[in-house]
């Protein structure tokens, strides 16, 4: 990384994920945030943001989810992406995806997304995350979903290039943290713009072929 505002960020994130590991909390998967063109745009940015994700977000589906203490909720609905063996290395990174399927993200803007290194340092307003059914991998050009009422036809519209979004994701965390795990996962980030929902809304997300995930806050 060339950005001192990413290295610092990064560099701070890290330090939350020792903290999170040492009370207890296992690392279970990692995020891209803020790669569709405005989020890189406003923020200065190349290539999306990349934070990780806790065994203790993960929420059933169908889940009604508690965000009364929150500032501004946000619900992404997203594709996730799994891992068949570790990776040191990003050489072949696109084979060593095994599967994939639908995920939504819950996120909490408790600040203005206006400084990439708060953002990473805060990673990236992560909360919580429900995770489809999987598949063995079939590449997003190749797939539909639906939104509520709303078809989403291209799936990298607002994520970017899923190839390239993958290859820097692995080089950052590589470089950052040493390793992706077996087993791991990686969402890439709302295939529509986020929802700010108000209390009793619900989001319904069918990546075509999967089943439904729902929820609610």
């Amino acid at each position: 990384m060339d950005d001192l505002r990413l290295e610092k960020g990064m560099q701070a994130q890290k330090e939350l994920l020792e903290k999170n590991l040492n009370s207890g909390k296992k690392l279970i998967g990692w995020k891209l945030g803020f790669g569709s063109p405005t989020g890189l745009k406003n923020l200065n940015l190349e290539n999306p943001l990349v934070g990780f994700i806790l065994d203790d977000a993960l929420v059933s589906n169908n889940a009604k989810v508690d965000t009364t203490s929150w500032i501004k909720p946000a619900i992404e609905t997203e594709i996730a992406v799994y891992f068949k063996e570790d990776i040191t290395n990003t050489i072949d990174i696109l084979e060593k995806i095994s599967h994939i399927g639908p995920a939504i993200e819950l996120a909490d803007l408790d600040h203005a997304p206006v400084d990439p290194e708060r953002i990473l340092a805060g990673d990236i307003f992560q909360k919580n995350v429900i995770l489809g059914s999987k598949k063995t991998f079939i590449h997003p050009q190749d797939l539909t979903a639906q939104v509520n009422n709303e078809e989403v036809i291209d799936l990298e519209n607002l994520t970017g290039n899923f190839d390239k979004c993958v290859k820097h994701f692995a080089s950052v965390v590589i470089e950052v943290y040493g390793k992706i795990s077996k087993d791991d996962f990686l969402i890439l980030g709302s295939i529509v713009p986020p929802i700010f929902l108000t209390p009793g809304q619900n989001v319904q997300y069918q990546l075509l072929g999967f089943e439904t995930l729902s929820v609610s806050i």
